[in-house]
């Protein structure tokens, strides 16, 4: 679980960086 939540705060710092598409698959 904590995998999880690791993996979606890399997907919106991803998604700040200017990667929304990536950003919202990971969050997905």
């Amino acid at each position: 679980m904590v995998f999880f939540v690791a993996i979606r705060e890399v997907g919106l710092l991803l998604g700040m960086l200017g990667l929304p598409c990536f950003s919202s698959g990971m969050v997905l």
